[in-house]
């Protein structure tokens, strides 16, 4: 599999999802340029407060990543905190080049993978795997993204498909423009506690070193460089098993809490 090179510029418009795990994929059309999309989802004003998770350049070779898949992006109303979003600049009335097409089929079937989605078209967003911002209807916000013909949606389908059928999917898909944080969610109080660790330093929840240095004190053995990776991702999980909680490798206020207490002691 393919994917285009993924860049990151994180969007202040997200919530969090509250502990409902992805299961909805959905495809849009930004109705303007990659570039104008990416200024559009970095506006906070509170008039302009949308975003998405991801959106693929027009010809298909590049990403951009905007809101963590821990997080619900504004991008579809009702559906927003289940569903990862995904948008292909352009407009649909001039239609979208193949590479594009190409490309919004792999993120999708790599996405419908890496969460163990169904890889099969949810009609009107019942049930999990993926679907068009179209499909939502009035609970979705009322829009015909990215496209309203039957025909073109349907060989889309099939690309997922046969992409997702391939099974080459890479290990990760991860920015290559400069480093990305931990994925923790919004900042809460118990993030901002320094935790005063054995050799009498501190310890803050609230940066990816922070919760590398705390997880290394409870036995892992990663490297505290500040930045997100698959060693960080499965220390993470294996301390939210061990602790009862979701293992999905989000170190969200449940996890920093349950950190807090165990280098606490209590």
């Amino acid at each position: 599999m393919t994917l285009p090179r993924l860049l990151w510029k994180p969007s202040p418009n997200f919530g969090g999802r509250h502990g409902t795990q992805p299961n909805l994929v959905v495809s849009h059309d930004t109705e303007g340029s990659y570039e104008s999309a990416i200024t559009t989802f970095l506006d906070s004003r509170n008039g302009n407060r949308v975003s998405a998770h991801y959106v693929i350049r027009e010809d298909g070779q590049e990403c951009t990543q905007m809101v963590e898949l821990a997080d619900a992006a504004w991008a579809c109303c009702q559906f927003n905190g289940r569903s990862i979003n995904i948008e292909m600049a352009g407009w649909a009335r001039k239609g979208y080049g193949s590479a594009e097409w190409f490309a919004m089929a792999s993120v999708v079937a790599y996405l419908l993978h890496h969460f163990q989605i169904p890889a099969k078209w949810a009609r009107g967003g019942v049930g999990p795997g993926f679907c068009s911002h179209y499909d939502l209807g009035r609970a979705g916000g009322g829009h015909s993204d990215p496209t309203t013909d039957p025909d073109v949606w349907k060989a889309f389908c099939a690309m997922v498909q046969d992409e997702y059928d391939k099974g080459d999917f890479p290990a990760s898909w991860d920015p290559d423009a400069g480093p990305k944080p931990c994925r923790l969610n919004p900042p809460t109080s118990v993030s901002h506690v320094p935790l005063p660790n054995a050799r009498g330093g501190a310890l803050d929840l609230s940066t990816c070193e922070g919760v590398q240095k705390a997880l290394n004190a409870l036995g892992a053995k990663i490297d505290v460089d500040g930045v997100d990776g698959p060693a960080t991702d499965q220390a993470i999980k294996s301390f939210q098993i061990h602790s009862g909680l979701s293992a999905d490798g989000v170190a969200g206020p449940l996890t920093r809490a349950a950190i807090l207490k165990e280098l606490s002691g209590g």
